[in-house]
């Protein structure tokens, strides 16, 4: 009886030390550092509940342009600058966040609102809400980006 009470404990150890995932073979721990595109929904809104929306002052305005089509639960991302944009967050309402891995200059990024979540892991697309802001969290601060326009 000793025996299988250790294994018992043991084994109880074990899955708590090493936690589940959602879908075999992927675990949410790797989330920072996966790919927005590969990241399951259960990743998005683990590194959403970790990453807080900056206190600083919007530095100014980028040139990117932001447009949303709310029939096709779309967000489109138009990189206008020369410089790539990477290792991102996009903020929207100032509440959900999308990882933003890259924008090459001159090109655009979709993003449809059921990969935006907030920190207590709401989905965007499910809280009947309009677009109303949207930044960019880089390296060097907060960005205020042109836009929203409706599509």
């Amino acid at each position: 009886m000793f025996r299988s009470a250790a294994t018992a404990s043991f084994t109880l150890g074990l899955f708590l030390l090493t936690g589940c995932s959602s879908s075999p073979g992927r675990s949410t721990a790797g989330a920072a550092s996966a790919s927005f595109d590969e990241m399951t929904p259960t990743q998005i809104a683990a590194w959403s509940a970790t990453s807080k929306y900056p206190t600083t002052t919007p530095l100014k305005m980028m040139d990117v342009t932001v447009i949303v089509n709310q029939s096709k639960n779309t967000i489109k991302v138009y990189n206008l600058s020369g410089t790539p944009l990477r290792n991102s967050k996009l903020w929207v309402n100032k509440t959900f966040v999308a990882k933003v891995d890259a924008v090459a200059p001159q090109t655009n990024l979709v993003i449809n609102t059921e990969r935006l979540y907030d920190g207590v892991g709401n989905v965007f697309s499910k809280q009947q809400r309009e677009v109303t802001t949207v930044q960019l969290q880089t390296e060097d601060g907060l960005y205020d980006l042109l836009g929203p326009v409706a599509e």
